[in-house]
């Protein structure tokens, strides 16, 4: 074994913390390299007057205080944790009570489903019916609540979870169409937009289009809603185009996109 790695594990041969491998080796090196064994011997000494040290212990006044202090950091840290826990129950309570309700009404659902396909008598296939309509409202209300959520990607996860919902009652509707002209990141909005590609058919929602082209201010916001009122052929939405391109402040390439989609409609 050589020097440099006797040396390094000296400490643990001095306080006997190694295994009885290593520990022959070493005192077989010792016994025949002078300078490992001077470099012992110092160690050792150390070792000893520490063994020697008399072990103070503190007074009363030293020990309550520090039996307060802990008890008080432990108190002290109960109750943060308790917070968190509290904290975290309620957010999670928010976000996710309604998935978690909609899965339970759901999965009754598929459960009544089951019954339903061996019994067909009439009072089974109102139940079927009302069952089916709550199944409909808790999916909206799923989609709401997605929608409302701080985080950009749970909303843009709200926006295409609502595109699976065929039958979207007005709540749905009206809280797509305000988040198309309020929702703070242009990636949710530019979502919505083609959300509501597959509800251009609903009441009331084309005019709302036509309404949200004139209180766009992103470029892409505009050149995607000019491309979806071309696409449903909303002819309505001319006199909006027209007021684009007459706006200097417009882009130059949105206005170029107004005067084609102009020109598809006419």
């Amino acid at each position: 074994m050589l020097c440099i790695q006797v040396k390094k594990m000296l400490p643990e041969y001095v306080l006997g913390e190694m295994d009885d491998k290593n520990y022959g080796q070493i005192k077989q090196h010792l016994d025949h390299c002078e300078n490992c064994r001077l470099a012992y011997n110092k160690l050792f000494k150390v070792s000893a007057l520490f063994d020697k040290l008399p072990e103070n212990e503190p007074d009363t006044i030293v020990k309550i205080r520090f039996y307060k202090m802990l008890t008080h950091f432990s108190a002290t840290a109960l109750q943060k944790r308790q917070q968190k826990f509290n904290f975290a129950i309620g957010n999670l309570w928010a976000r996710r009570f309604v998935p978690q309700m909609a899965v339970a009404v759901i999965s009754l659902f598929l459960g009544f489903l089951a019954g339903y396909t061996f019994s067909t008598n009439g009072e089974t296939k109102k139940q079927f019916l009302v069952l089916q309509d709550q199944v409909d409202q808790m999916k909206q209300m799923v989609g709401i609540s997605m929608l409302q959520q701080t985080s950009a990607s749970e909303r843009l996860r709200g926006v295409s979870y609502s595109r699976s919902i065929q039958q979207p009652d007005q709540t749905l509707l009206q809280t797509l169409l305000t988040a198309l002209n309020t929702d703070p990141n242009v990636n949710v909005r530019l979502a919505v937009v083609d959300a509501l590609y597959s509800f251009h058919n609903e009441p009331n929602i084309r005019e709302q289009l036509v309404q949200s082209l004139s209180q766009q201010t992103s470029p892409l916001l505009q050149i995607a809603l000019i491309d979806l009122l071309v696409d449903i052929r909303e002819k309505k939405s001319l006199e909006a185009l027209r007021t684009l391109i007459s706006n200097q402040t417009v882009s130059d390439v949105v206005r170029q996109k107004a005067q084609w989609g102009i020109q598809q409609l006419l």
